[in-house]
């Protein structure tokens, strides 16, 4: 890359709502800056970020937000020049709202974000924007609207975010209020309304970003382009702060070309400001860029408040060279007059000179003021054209470009020069290119050079834009053309000529015109080397190799590898470790792609630019978990899920949540298991009476019986019956209800004939129920089908059966069926205070049978035990033998 330069990158999800502009401003407060690398955007999602899972899945990744990536766009300082040449992103104008009805609010969704310093809320709507949103109430935020519809009611967050826990949707008095509960007092909320995206009429994102206060300059700033509620609906600045993803086969969209809008050139140290007839210099080299607008001079009239705007115009003339010095007292005098007499015919005068002297000073809000308040007084006065057409020039000052093009339309209907007239509608068509509302761009940029033909020779960007937008219609030829003659235009070094020229291999390409696609791009590569048309092409030969898949997968992974030990820019290299990150998942080296997306957050702790990293972690991590659930490494699962635990769940997920819910169950940490399930239970409403089943089912290994019954009784799905049925069962008999219990047994064993297939506890507990019912016949009936079953050899399964089968002989008065079994399971207790009561009971079966010898020694066993209850026992047992014998 050439000394001196910087390239940035921009959003690559917003695929054809997203251009660039240029503007110029003075020297003394910048140096020069170069932006690039954007015509690299084109095309689809599919093609720019497939989800590294398709192919092994047929999914694609949600990696959404991928826009943060050019977060912090506007480039490196590199040396001083007279001019800056700085690229920004812009967003659609918004059109009239559509299909709502006009006094209706539709909030469609709303979504969740958690990121390392802020907790977001996104409201997806259309129609009319929030009346207020509120934040004056302790503990909770309120977004009022005036009518809503909405199938929204209440979102419960859980633990997932430390700063909010919950959003409800009622009807009060006034209207309708969406209320979002704060985790603590300290909460701050910023808030700014973006476009739809995609962009659609009338919709609209309302976006709340909650962190805690006192609010710091980095998180309370309004973004640029942002617009607070309640401000008109024009789209502002997009943020970049969520995307859409196009479907995979759709055809290839605009990719923003670096297209660049020469912003109102800065004036010289001296600007004309109207006064009596004559103009006065404005010595400021902080001045707004607009050239002097002859004014009326004031009106002479004999009203009795002449007095202070008399003093205030002739202070302004006894100053007019020594502005930068008494500007300050100069808008103290107008002020003063504008009090004492609001109505004077002055009045329009007064506002408009202290908007330009307030502006000049850097206090451009303070001048839009000004301004304003003489378009709202005045709407009919000669100076509201040059008013919006300063305001317009301010905001584009402040970054806040949408709001620029907005005042930029409202000039164009004021009185205005020819050539203030042209610039403005120039400004408005660049804008529309970035919007992506290109056919309107083309209307306007065409329209810019049917009233001047040679206007391109004074503002060349306007042949970028325009070939931006034939090319974003799909119009190839006009497009070739007009950045042909860009190229053509005599310039010996064209600003960003490889990117132009990348952009005409893509339009080419798009023809059918391979051969010379490839030679363009070759030229490119050979001769502009490091350039941003070099790295576009090779991430375009990345791309093609991409989409064929299998060995072109790890073709492209070499491409990328390759630009990544390259010298990049910070924003673009990230971008390089994305797509590693991403192919690297794609074929199947998940902690390879975890490393890398590791690395980029350690070199950027607390960076609000990785948002697109979260979801690509997010998406590498459930895949590890797939694979360490399927290997059955359910130690694994559980560590992911703690050491990632908010960004596994900043939402509820039906595939991940489950997994690691069985992950839980496996490792017998229940109540983890129960935690996700409520969460599937909330947000998964399609499947919601089986997670309510695995909850029952985790609370009874809990011994949380309540709450396993209050889980069972919300089951409404009849398919599920005969499991809900099963849980019944086992709840009723773990409460000792043993008829209630053998009822949902027996519902629950009908009709099962290979009862070798059913679960192994389920068959014991059965059996233990029928027996504390005395139907022991029935009880050695699924005793002997239990012995069977392929748990019955296994070691305590074993011994249960032997347990059961014993107590059942000897309770249907068959004690010599009876020892055989309780001698096997004597023999496999493991603990001795454990055996005791079984050598009881045989020594009680061979007295019955007559065994007394044999009974002696397992009675004089007992005397062994450690537990005095049990000698006391067998020392009366012995005596009763000794004096039996004696008797006899």
């Amino acid at each position: 890359m050439r000394p001196g330069r910087a390239i940035c990158w921009v959003d690559l999800l917003r695929w054809s709502e997203m251009k660039v502009i240029r503007f110029s401003v003075r020297q003394e407060k910048y140096g020069e800056c170069s932006f690039g690398l954007q015509t690299l955007i084109r095309k689809r999602v599919e093609v720019m970020v497939r989800g590294y899972r398709q192919g092994s899945r047929g999914q694609s990744i949600a990696c959404g937000r991928l826009a943060r990536l050019g977060a912090g766009l506007f480039g490196v300082v590199a040396r001083p020049a007279p001019a800056l040449v700085l690229l920004v992103l812009l967003v659609a104008v918004a059109a009239p709202t559509a299909g709502v009805a006009a006094a209706d609010t539709v909030l469609g969704s709303v979504r969740f974000g958690l990121h390392p310093r802020h907790t977001r809320l996104v409201f997806d709507a259309e129609g009319p924007e929030p009346r207020q949103i509120d934040r004056g109430h302790a503990g909770e935020t309120r977004v009022l609207f005036d009518h809503l519809r909405t199938g929204i009611k209440t979102k419960n967050y859980g633990k997932a975010s430390s700063l909010i826990s919950r959003l409800r949707v009622e009807q009060v008095e006034s209207g309708w209020m969406a209320v979002i509960s704060h985790r603590a007092k300290d909460v701050q909320v910023k808030t700014e309304i973006l476009p739809a995206d995609p962009p659609k009429p009338g919709a609209y994102r309302l976006v709340l970003d909650f962190y805690r206060g006192p609010a710091d300059s980095r998180m309370a700033a309004q973004a640029p382009g942002s617009r607070p509620p309640g401000s008109t609906s024009l789209a502002a600045v997009e943020k970049l702060q969520t995307a859409s993803v196009p479907a995979a086969n759709s055809a290839a969209v605009a990719a923003p070309l670096p297209s660049s809008v020469a912003a109102p050139a800065a004036p010289p140290l001296s600007e004309q400001i109207p006064g009596e007839g004559k103009g006065q210099a404005l010595a400021s080299s902080l001045a707004v860029a607009l050239p002097g607008v002859p004014l009326p001079a004031p009106v002479e009239t004999a009203n009795p408040d002449e007095g202070p705007y008399r003093e205030a115009n002739a202070y302004f003339d006894a100053h007019q060279n020594e502005l930068a010095v008494h500007g300050t007292a100069i808008i103290d005098r107008y002020k003063a007059a504008l009090t004492a007499a609001p109505n004077h015919p002055d009045q329009p005068l007064a506002l408009y000179r202290c908007g330009v002297l307030a502006a000049s000073m850097g206090g451009l809000i303070m001048a839009e003021g000004y301004l304003r308040r003489l378009i709202s007084a005045h709407p009919d006065h000669p100076l509201v054209g040059p008013a919006w057409l300063r305001i317009a020039k301010g905001k584009h000052r402040m970054g806040q470009y949408a709001e620029a093009i907005r005042a930029f339309q409202s000039a164009l209907k004021g009185n205005l020069d020819p050539g203030q007239r042209l610039e403005a509608q120039y400004f408005v068509g660049a804008g529309l290119t970035m919007a992506g509302d290109h056919q309107q761009a083309i209307a306007a940029l065409e329209q810019c050079l049917a009233e001047d033909p040679k206007y391109y020779l004074k503002q060349p960007e306007i042949l970028l834009n325009l070939g931006e937008s034939y090319f974003a219609g799909k119009d190839y030829a006009n497009s070739i053309k007009v950045l042909f003659r860009y190229l053509n235009l005599g310039v010996p070094e064209p600003k960003n000529q490889n990117l132009v020229l990348a952009r005409l291999a893509e339009s080419l390409q798009q023809q059918g015109e391979s051969r010379l696609s490839g030679r363009l791009y070759g030229y490119v590569q050979s001769y502009l080397p490091n350039s941003d048309g070099d790295i576009i092409s090779r991430i375009r030969e990345a791309e093609r190799l991409e989409q064929k898949g299998g060995m072109g997968l790890q073709s492209a992974l070499a491409v990328y590898e390759e630009l990544a030990r390259r010298n990049l820019p910070e924003n673009l290299m990230r971008l390089i470790k994305f797509r590693l990150a991403s192919n690297y998942g794609r074929l199947g080296e998940t902690e390879k792609g975890l490393h890398i997306v590791q690395e980029v957050m350690d070199a950027n702790p607390g960076s609000t630019t990785l948002d697109e990293f979260y979801p690509l972690q997010r998406d590498l991590l459930k895949d590890l978990i797939n694979k360490a659930f399927i290997a059955g490494n359910y130690l694994e699962v559980a560590a992911l899920d703690q050491n990632h635990h908010d960004l596994l769940h900043m939402e509820t997920d039906p595939q991940l949540d489950p997994i690691i819910a069985r992950g839980y169950e496996q490792l017998k940490l229940y109540p983890n298991a129960v935690s996700l399930y409520q969460s599937l239970i909330r947000d998964d409403p399609r499947h919601r009476d089986t997670w309510n089943l695995k909850a029952a089912g985790c609370s009874l290994e809990m011994r949380d019986l309540s709450s396993a019954l209050g889980y069972c009784d919300a089951v409404r799905d009849t398919s599920l019956d005969r499991e809900k049925t099963g849980i019944l069962a086992r709840v009723h008999f773990a409460r000792r209800q043993y008829a209630e219990a053998s009822t949902q047994f027996a519902k629950f064993f009908k009709g099962q004939k290979d009862l070798a297939k059913l679960d192994w506890q389920m068959l014991i507990d059965y059996v233990s129920c029928l027996m504390a019912l005395g139907r022991h016949q029935e009880a050695l009936v699924y005793l002997q089908k239990a012995s069977e079953h392929p748990a019955a050899g296994e070691g305590r399964h074993h011994l249960d059966l032997c347990l059961l089968l014993g107590q059942c002989y000897e309770a249907r008065n068959l004690p010599k069926e009876a020892l055989p079994f309780l001698e096997e399971a004597l023999q496999l207790i493991p603990e001795k205070d454990a055996k005791d009561y079984v050598i009881y009971k045989i020594a009680r079966l061979h007295k019955s049978i007559g065994q007394i010898d044999q009974a002696k020694d397992m009675f004089t066993q007992l005397l062994g035990s450690g537990q005095s209850l049990w000698q006391a026992v067998a020392r009366e047992e012995l005596n009763d033998i000794t004096i039996a014998r004696a008797a006899l």
